[in-house]
């Protein structure tokens, strides 16, 4: 199965995420936008693993999850991928303004211990983001004009396991395992 773990936001964040890819689909942005059930954080994709491994992850991660006190992270602001090209983004997503440093930090430590059950380590979150869209077409116009500015507060008090399924429709995620936080 194809796995990542994620932090999953309020429904005020995927009210927002709805509202932004509508105002940028009304500026002419064509994109494959992410639907209300798959908003999230992803702290590290995974890729392929084992349904049985499910077991063993949670054996690694459950002593360093649990030791996690809750906290709060937040959303707001629009960016892009790569940040170097703006004007050409290939991802846009909702940032996050506060909090940022907590999530490095718990996704530096969980690619810290999947590198330990031998997966191996990849490239560090350094922007936690909510990806909105992955851009087909982008007017050369302000296509970001009128894009609401509303910052909103996510209290986090679990992290996730998570499949995904790839469909024609877009991937369809399923929880499989979830750690709460101390």
């Amino acid at each position: 199965m194809r796995a990542f773990i994620a932090v999953d936001v309020s429904d005020e964040v995927k009210a927002l995420v709805e509202k932004t890819e509508k105002t940028l689909e009304e500026n002419g942005v064509r994109a494959r936008w992410v639907s209300r059930d798959n908003v999230h954080i992803t702290l590290r994709f995974i890729g392929e693993m084992a349904e049985r491994d499910v077991g063993k992850f949670n054996e690694h991660f459950l002593p360093f999850i649990s030791n996690i006190p809750s906290f709060e992270f937040v959303v707001g602001g629009l960016g892009t991928f790569p940040l170097n090209r703006p004007s050409h983004p290939r991802i846009i997503w909702l940032g996050v303004k506060e909090g940022k440093e907590q999530l490095i930090e718990i996704a530096g430590e969980v690619n810290r211990i999947l590198s330990e059950i031998g997966y191996p380590s990849e490239e560090m979150l350094s922007v936690p983001h909510i990806t909105v869209g992955r851009v087909k077409y982008i007017p050369k116009n302000e296509w970001w004009k009128g894009v609401s500015e509303t910052d909103i507060r996510v209290k986090v008090a679990n992290i996730k396991l998570f499949s995904s399924t790839l469909t024609r429709s877009g991937p369809i995620y399923e929880c499989k395992m979830v750690w709460d936080l101390k």
